[in-house]
């Protein structure tokens, strides 16, 4: 409610993540809650089982150097749902997931750290839900970090994601659609079905993107 308020009032910008927006009217979060869930890839000096989920704090991708890839070429993989990150580590087996999630809307310190793996070396490959608030995540990670290059965020992987058993029939507000710089028609397609549809569609085809990187 407060910060809305001060958005409506033009104090704060529209549009922030929370911490972002309470940092623009003054207010100090702490550094250790929120970050990034990551499985598979991890700061160097850490040392975790392969397939462990763990969250790495604020206070820790604010200055966290990452491990060089193993060969050129190879992938992160950045979601948006926590969903996604527990049907990769449920694979076992040390499946070679190496996958990091927002957990929804990435703040510029997350965007930043994700940005460190691409100076690094690795090929960041990153997606979200096919809605508004996920085309923004993708459009502010491929803004963010140049280099990176959407994962099945095309208008070809939505129609897909409209033929699962998993899809719902969620009603988008195609007026506040954001342009889809990667893939032009992925926003007419949007625009045309008025559905939205989320990463739980595609899960198998993730999933096997993971065990092939």
């Amino acid at each position: 409610m407060v910060l809305a308020i001060l958005t409506a009032t033009g104090r704060i910008p529209t549009g922030l993540p929370p911490r972002a927006a309470w940092a623009a009217a003054g207010v100090d979060c702490d550094d250790l809650t929120g970050g990034l869930l990551a499985l598979g890839i991890h700061p160097v000096g850490w040392s975790l089982p392969t397939v462990t989920v763990v969250t790495i704090p604020p206070r820790e991708l604010a200055h966290c150097t990452w491990p060089e890839p193993p060969q050129p070429g190879a992938r992160v993989f950045v979601t948006e749902n926590p969903s996604v990150v527990t049907a990769a580590a449920d694979l076992g087996n040390g499946a070679p997931a190496r996958l990091l999630c927002t957990v929804g809307t990435p703040s510029a310190l997350e965007v930043d750290a994700i940005g460190r793996l691409a100076g690094a070396g690795w090929q960041v490959a990153v997606r979200a839900d096919f809605d508004q608030a996920g085309l923004h995540h993708v459009a502010s990670l491929l803004a963010g970090i140049p280099s990176a290059v959407p994962w099945r965020m095309t208008a070809a992987d939505y129609l897909s994601s409209l033929s699962s058993p998993a899809h719902g029939r969620t009603q988008l507000d195609t007026a506040a659609l954001p342009a889809t710089a990667w893939d032009p028609n992925l926003h007419q397609a949007m625009t045309e079905s008025g559905c939205a549809a989320y990463e739980e569609s595609l899960i198998d085809q993730l999933l096997d993107d993971l065990l092939k990187q």
